[in-house]
């Protein structure tokens, strides 16, 4: 009830931005999600027409960029 500028009934300017922004975080996530499934649909880009995935191609001698923490750690 009212929300951070506390007035006695419900802020309804409040519940619009946390609607507006709830919109927000789902668009994002499944934007992100959509790109994951397709970075691992065709990791080569043979597929892609994407100008970046052209310029950036995946090489196969890449390390796995982890290899450089887990040799700290061990």
């Amino acid at each position: 009830m009212g929300g951070p500028a506390g007035l006695a009934t419900t802020s309804w300017t409040t519940v619009l931005l946390g609607i507006a922004l709830w919109c927000i975080a789902t668009v994002w996530a499944r934007t992100a999600i959509r790109g994951i499934n397709e970075d691992l649909s065709d990791p080569k880009c043979e597929q892609k027409r994407s100008p970046l995935c052209r310029i950036v191609k995946p090489d196969d001698n890449d390390k796995d960029p982890m290899d450089e923490i887990k040799k700290f750690s061990s």
